[in-house]
C-alpha cells in the first residue's frame, strides 16, 4: 500500500510535521518536501553567501550558534546527503542521465577465495613458510567464557575519541584545559592562575 492509505492523516493541509533523527528511518524520506526544506535552511545558514565561484567561509569566522545549529543538524543533513548520492548513483546506473558524473569502482580490498587450511597449504606448497598467524582470542570471547571482571590486569583501554553531546545527554562531561583551571581555581582560591 502506499504511505498515504497507510497514513491518511498526511493529506491533512494544516498538518504540523516535526523533522528531527526519527526522520533517517522514514521510507519517505527521499521524496519528504519538510526534510528537503529544514536541510536546505540549515546549510543555508552557512552557505547562503557562498556561492559556486567563492569558497565557503572558514569555521572559524562563522558565529559559534550558527555552528551550533548547524551541527545539532549533522545526522539529518548526512543522512539527505547519503541518500542524494543513493539516489544519483541508482538513476545513473539504470540508465538515466546524470550531468557531470560518471559511475566508477571505489576501493577494492582482496581476500583469500578459500578457507584459512585451504589457502595455508597451498601457500606452504609454494613455499610460504608460515602462512599462519597466531593471536589471541578477543577480550569479549574471553569474558565470555570466564566472566567480567577476572582479566582486568590483562587489559587497558584506548583513550576514547572526544565528541560533543547535548547536555543532557547521561555520559559524565570531559573535563577540558578551561575547566580544569576553573576547578583547581575553586579548590586552591589563593592560588593565582598562570600567565
Amino acid at each position: 500500500k502506499g504511505l498515504k492509505e497507510k497514513h491518511p492523516t498526511l493529506d491533512i493541509p494544516d498538518m504540523h510535521y516535526s523533522v528531527g533523527d526519527h526522520c533517517r528511518f522514514c521510507k519517505a524520506k527521499m521524496s519528504c518536501k519538510m526534510i528537503a526544506e529544514d536541510v536546505k535552511s540549515k546549510a543555508l545558514a552557512v552557505f547562503e553567501a557562498a556561492e559556486e565561484s567563492k569558497p565557503l567561509p572558514a569555521v572559524n569566522t562563522v558565529p559559534v550558534e550558527t555552528l551550533i545549529h548547524i551541527f545539532k543538524s549533522k545526522k539529518i543533513i548526512e543522512s539527505y546527503l547519503s541518500d542524494v548520492e543513493h539516489h544519483l548513483l541508482t538513476l545513473k546506473m539504470n540508465g538515466g542521465e546524470v550531468p557531470g558524473y560518471k559511475v566508477v569502482h571505489g576501493r577494492s580490498v582482496r581476500k583469500w577465495l578459500d578457507d584459512t587450511d585451504t589457502v595455508a597449504k597451498a601457500l606452504k606448497a609454494r613455499g610460504v613458510k608460515k602462512p599462519m598467524k597466531q593471536s589471541l582470542i578477543t577480550i569479549g570471547e574471553v569474558e565470555e567464557a570466564l566472566g567480567e571482571g577476572k582479566i582486568a590486569d590483562l587489559t587497558t583501554k584506548t583513550e576514547p575519541k572526544k565528541q560533543l553531546a547535548p547536555v543532557e545527554d547521561k555520559r559524565k562531561e570531559v573535563i577540558t584545559s578551561d575547566k580544569a583551571l576553573e576547578l583547581l581555581t575553586v579548590l586552591s582560591p589563593e592560588t593565582s592562575t598562570p600567565a
